[in-house]
């Protein structure tokens, strides 16, 4: 999940160490996640009796958490929180900010800067 491997927080360190609190925050603010007291609450309690040490591990917690009849479309009830995980380890937020703060000064007067969109 870390883009740079050399940052210090990893997907393992907020899923194995970071408080309930903690965790449901960063569901709710990156994953915009409904369920997110409830997946957190079911992460503490896996961890107290071992390590989450995969993918698979987390997404099958997530799966618990999530009742089958409240599932709907093709998405994986465990991608809002991979997601939120990711750009909390990748400070992915505060690097935009950063660089739209930044792009105007490395512009040449009468410069564009544009987003392209992703390719499929």
């Amino acid at each position: 999940m870390r883009m740079d491997p050399d940052a210090g927080l990893t997907a393992e360190h907020v899923i194995n160490h970071l408080s309930e609190k903690e965790i449901v925050e960063i569901l709710r603010q990156y994953g915009e996640e409904r369920r997110a007291r409830a997946i957190a609450r079911r992460i503490i309690q896996e961890r107290k009796q071992r390590p989450i040490l995969s993918s698979l591990h987390l997404a099958r917690l997530i799966e618990s958490v999530v009742p089958r009849l409240r599932r709907t479309g093709a998405k994986h009830p465990a991608t809002r929180t991979f997601q939120a995980v990711r750009i909390a380890v990748n400070k992915e937020l505060e690097h935009l900010a950063s660089f739209l703060d930044k792009g105007p000064s490395v512009l040449r007067k009468s410069g564009r800067l544009v987003s392209c969109p992703t390719i499929p």
